[in-house]
């Protein structure tokens, strides 16, 4: 928000990424997918290896006026692996709440969303595979 990380491990300074959330680091705030970890079937019906709990961001005590968010997401540009990030509809507000919510609920609902659509995509490429299977057999 206006230049500052607020994408923050709850309660600490440190912004969430896959070396500071995930099975080994943060761990109870990581959810576990992977196979070779867990076993099969997997505990979630999902294409990704793990997900984080649902976090939330909020930038408090802004100035009255104009203020900007950016929304960024990087990905190592393999094959393997994806990353994506969901938001929460109509999450953004310029309304205090009553109360504070749970430090996991906008960046977790990110996360959830992003395993949704990677999930999506890579049903549809199974789906096409097992598609041209059928079509040379």
């Amino acid at each position: 928000m206006d230049g500052q990380n607020i994408a923050l491990i709850p309660g600490t300074t440190t912004p969430v990424a896959i070396n500071t959330v995930n099975k080994d680091v943060n761990s109870a705030l990581f959810n576990d997918n992977d196979r070779s970890d867990v076993g099969v079937p997997t505990p979630f019906d999902i294409e990704y290896d793990g997900f984080t709990s649902i976090f939330t961001a909020q930038a408090l005590g802004l100035t009255p006026g104009q203020h900007r968010i950016k929304l960024a997401i990087a990905d190592a540009g393999d094959f393997n692996l994806d990353s994506a990030v969901f938001i929460q509809a109509n999450s953004f507000s310029d309304t205090p709440t009553e109360a504070i919510p749970e430090p996991i609920s906008v960046l977790g609902t990110l996360a959830a969303g992003a395993f949704g659509a990677n999930f999506m995509r890579k049903r549809k490429q199974k789906q096409a595979a097992l598609d041209t299977v059928k079509v040379k057999a």
